[in-house]
C-alpha cells in the first residue's frame, strides 16, 4: 500500500540520485510555489536514456508524459527521487 499525498510518499522507499533513475522511481517537486520547500507533486518515470528523463503525472487537468531535463518548470522544482522496493531486483 501506498499514501495517497505526493508528500506521505516521499517517505517510501530510498533516495536515488537523478543520474542513477530508472523506469518506476518516483520524482518528486514543489508544488505551484517555487519558493516552497514543501513537496506538493510527484510523477512516475517511464523512460530514462542519457541526458533524458521522462515521467508520467497529472497535471492542467489531465495525464501527461514531461521530459524532465528539457522542463524550465521542473527543473528548479525538483527535491528529490526514491526507488520503492518491489521485492524484486
Amino acid at each position: 500500500s501506498l499514501a495517497r499525498s505526493s508528500y506521505s510518499m516521499a517517505e517510501y522507499g530510498k533516495t536515488v540520485k537523478l543520474a542513477d533513475l530508472r523506469p518506476g522511481d518516483l520524482m518528486f517537486f514543489k508544488g505551484s510555489n517555487a519558493k516552497s520547500t514543501k513537496i506538493g507533486h510527484v510523477g512516475l518515470v517511464v523512460e530514462v536514456s542519457p541526458g533524458l528523463i521522462k515521467f508520467i503525472h497529472s497535471a492542467n487537468g489531465g495525464v501527461q508524459i514531461t521530459t524532465f531535463n528539457k522542463s524550465k518548470y521542473y527543473v528548479p522544482r525538483f527535491i528529490k527521487a526514491t526507488r520503492l522496493d518491489y521485492g524484486e531486483e
